[in-house]
């Protein structure tokens, strides 16, 4: 049985970052004017944001729809990531559904054991920056038994990160598994049972010049 598709606006929805909002489960469906994205912060970048959380479970079988065929036309500069965890620990993410996000479809930020699982993330192989799953300056992050096909990486390490652990994924199309800035300070990523078709890089690491490939 597909979820029922219903539009938060009815129902009360606000979105401004400070109201309560009527919870839903099923299809969440993003809006596509920008003057319905109301928040006060000016650095509000976030279709739907959780911060400063420990304890958080996220999980179900609803999706999110991104809407983002039309603000990949306005070029990234306009887009907005879909689904973004910041300053939590002990976060749990597990079965839900990402499609079209506008920029990354989940964003993983100075966090701390975030463990994400059976998730289904797509988006058209030429949508720009469409990350799958962008983790920035976190740690103990493990992702697993996922589907990912997008335009871009599959999930993008970027720096500030260690202790990322990734399991039985699914990948492409896109631009593979890309880890960042490695060497900086020491840090450790796995990835086991991953399979990439179709995808422009399998597993791509950028390092620091001179770095001691030991420490990979």
């Amino acid at each position: 049985m597909e979820p029922f598709v219903y539009d938060v606006n009815f129902a009360g929805g606000i979105g401004d970052g400070e109201s309560d909002d009527t919870e839903i489960d099923g299809i969440l469906i993003a809006p596509t004017d920008p003057s319905s994205w109301k928040c006060n912060d000016t650095n509000c970048n976030n279709w739907i944001t959780f911060q400063h959380f420990d304890g958080l479970i996220v999980q179900g079988i609803g999706s999110l729809h991104g809407q983002g065929q039309k603000w990949w036309q306005m070029g990234c500069m306009h887009n907005n990531v879909g689904f973004a965890i910041l300053d939590s620990k002990n976060v749990h993410i597990s079965g839900l559904t990402s499609v079209d996000s506008r920029k990354w479809h989940i964003s993983i930020e100075r966090s701390s054991s975030v463990h994400a699982s059976n998730l289904n993330i797509k988006a058209p192989e030429d949508s720009p920056n469409t990350d799958g799953i962008r983790i920035q300056h976190s740690t103990n992050v493990t992702i697993s038994s996922s589907t990912i096909k997008t335009g871009d990486d599959c999930i993008g390490i970027g720096d500030g990160s260690k202790y990322i652990n990734i399991n039985r994924i699914l990948c492409g199309p896109g631009h593979g598994i890309s880890i960042g800035s490695l060497g900086e300070n020491g840090r450790r990523e796995t990835v086991e049972r991953a399979n990439f078709c179709t995808t422009e890089n399998g597993l791509r690491i950028k390092t620091w010049e001179d770095m001691d490939m030991q420490d990979i």
